[in-house]
């Protein structure tokens, strides 16, 4: 998604799962990867790996930079899920 409106977002959103992938903890990105396969639509793909991202924050061990990370990726789908583009 380049050239969309919330392209920056999207790059959020990538860079926290990148940072959640470096974690000592191999199982929270295989976490995650396992609940978006449910995913049916790329919004709900978001929806999904915003809830998990919320989860993780306040329930597991992360470093300072992947929390931050994750805060931000939650951050980003929030714009996404609220831009006017999608109505």
């Amino acid at each position: 998604m380049p050239n969309s409106p919330y392209a920056e977002e999207v790059k959020t959103v990538q860079r926290a799962i990148a940072c959640l992938k470096m974690e000592p903890d191999a199982s929270l990105s295989k976490e995650l990867e396992e609940k978006q396969l449910a995913a049916g639509t790329n919004l709900e793909w978001y929806g999904i790996t915003k809830s998990v991202f919320e989860r993780f924050l306040y329930s597991r061990e992360l470093s300072n930079q992947t929390r931050s990370a994750l805060r931000d990726g939650v951050d980003a789908v929030r714009v996404i899920f609220t831009s006017p583009n999608l109505n």
